[in-house]
């Protein structure tokens, strides 16, 4: 896809397109993205069958909607189809395997032209104002791999984009251990992002920037999930979806708390709002099914 991903909508529903070949395998890390011919071009594809699974493609999705509304460059997303018996150019056992794990709707990407790794010194070419909303929005949502050694930044014709973001709202991965504390016991740390030494106005910014990360913008974060992603199992299709923003007390990049966007919940699933939202303070949006949204002023919701 060639347009700018800053002009993907926000908050509309992602492009379906039906792979037609699978060309090969980036191996340079755990999960094998592949790069997938279709219709409309060739995207980089991350597969739902890969040992992070489908929650990390939640958090691609959710991460990269939350930049778009903050104005940074993040690739454009699109939905992927992979049939049974996709031809397969890359001959490697284990990539099929994985495919076959893969079939149905997988995350591509924009693929970035003439895209250049983000090497140590290039921080320098990175306004203030820039570093500073990159570093608020991995404070956000918690996103440990923007590092020295593993900056996930991109340039392309002179523009910084941001990448990999599938290890970010590590909360989905440990559901029993969510409370009303967590937005406030994140072991999140500044001190080896890679645009540390840039990000100079992160206090003064605060507040404009989470005027941008809205109610509205947390839904239409949110409702560009596939509900494919978020079934337990390979089970039920709908899923309750809510969102909470806490905002920690204090100022500065000690007061970034993490979104917390809780997933995975059944249907008719009812949740203690005293005991898992209340506390998380900021926004208490609930999600249902496509269908309506229902809220109890007892303290329960159901579907």
């Amino acid at each position: 896809m060639r347009r700018d991903a800053r002009e993907q909508n926000f908050g509309s529903p992602m492009e379906t397109y039906r792979a037609h070949r699978v060309l090969r395998a980036d191996r340079s890390g755990s999960s094998w993205p592949v790069t997938v011919e279709t219709d409309a071009g060739v995207f980089y594809t991350k597969l739902r069958g890969a040992a992070q699974g489908p929650t990390s493609l939640v958090a691609e999705i959710v991460v990269g909607a939350l930049a778009d509304a903050l104005g940074l460059s993040v690739p454009a997303r699109v939905l992927i189809d992979i049939p049974p018996g996709t031809p397969i150019d890359d001959p490697h056992q284990e990539l099929g395997q994985l495919l076959r794990s893969s079939i149905g709707p997988n995350l591509g990407f924009q693929l970035l032209p003439n895209a250049q790794s983000f090497r140590p010194g290039d921080e320098t070419r990175v306004d203030h104002e820039l570093a500073s909303t990159i570093v608020w929005l991995d404070g956000l949502v918690q996103n440990p791999d923007r590092t020295v050694k593993n900056p996930n930044l991109l340039w392309s014709h002179n523009q910084l984009w941001l990448v990999d973001h599938g290890a970010a709202l590590g909360f989905q991965h440990d559901w029993p251990a969510v409370t009303e504390a967590s937005p406030r016991s994140g072991r999140w740390s500044v001190t080896d992002h890679a645009l540390r030494s840039r990000a100079t106005r992160v206090a003064a910014m605060d507040g404009s920037l989470a005027t941008r990360i809205h109610r509205g913008a947390l839904e239409s974060a949110l409702d560009g999930v596939p509900d494919d992603f978020l079934a337990e199992d390979g089970g039920e299709a709908l899923r309750r979806r809510r969102v909470h923003m806490s905002r920690s007390s204090g100022s500065g990049l000690e007061a970034l708390g993490p979104l917390c966007l809780v997933v995975l919940l059944p249907k008719n699933a009812a949740v203690n709002l005293g005991t898992r939202a209340c506390m998380f303070g900021g926004y208490q949006l609930w999600r249902g099914s496509r269908e309506g949204v229902h809220r109890r002023s007892s303290g329960h919701a159901d579907a």
